[in-house]
């Protein structure tokens, strides 16, 4: 912000126009409290308080070097039984991947054999034990991503009053994992299949 804070003073007196450049400042409830406001050089900002729904979608924005961002995909199987599927920008987080135990696969797209893609696995999923649920909490904090922002799409709704359906209530509300109406979606996840050794 620093950095940016400094950008805006030069490119305003580069400009050099009537109104000067406004900037809105929507920070994201997962970023803490915003000390740094008092810091800031550049005089024209539009201060909003912190939410966890920003105006601009997260991943609505490009990506910084066309680097892919995690994505995770949670297909309900069963009231109590859900694989994930996670796809794209991967290679960084390879080695706490295969640490944690999270399988390597090869996806096809809308059953395309000829175009697999590399992807990773948590199959079958027994949500109603502990260590399971554990399993994926810490996958998404401290042992795999460290709550970094992730996009999330669900296959299909879970089943209403059931084991799977609680569990993604209780992801949706963690801050780090950014959750898009399967309903809208219109590309198709891959399947998981067996990795060919």
């Amino acid at each position: 912000m620093y950095l940016l804070d400094e950008f805006f003073v030069y490119k305003n007196e580069e400009i050099v126009c009537e109104t000067p450049l406004e900037v809105q400042l929507h920070p994201h409830t997962s970023v803490g409290p915003i000390e740094i406001y008092d810091d800031l050089i550049y005089t024209n900002y539009s201060k909003n308080d912190p939410a966890s729904k920003l105006p601009l979608g997260i991943f609505e924005a490009k990506t910084v070097n066309g680097n892919a961002t995690p994505a995770l995909n949670i297909q309900p199987e069963t009231p109590n039984q859900m694989s994930i599927v996670i796809t794209a920008g991967m290679t960084k987080f390879q080695t706490r991947l295969d640490a944690n135990g999270i399988v390597k696969a090869h996806c096809s797209n809308n059953g395309d054999k000829e175009n697999k893609t590399c992807c990773h696995v948590m199959k079958s999923i027994n949500v109603t034990e502990k260590l399971q649920k554990d399993r994926i909490l810490n996958m998404i904090g401290n042992s795999v991503f460290k709550n970094l922002a992730l996009h999330v799409t669900l296959e299909s709704d879970p089943e209403e009053d059931s084991d799977v359906g609680s569990f993604i209530t209780l992801l949706r509300n963690i801050p780090s994992l950014h959750f898009e109406d399967h309903k809208k979606h219109i590309i198709s996840h891959p399947k998981p299949q067996t990795l060919n050794p």
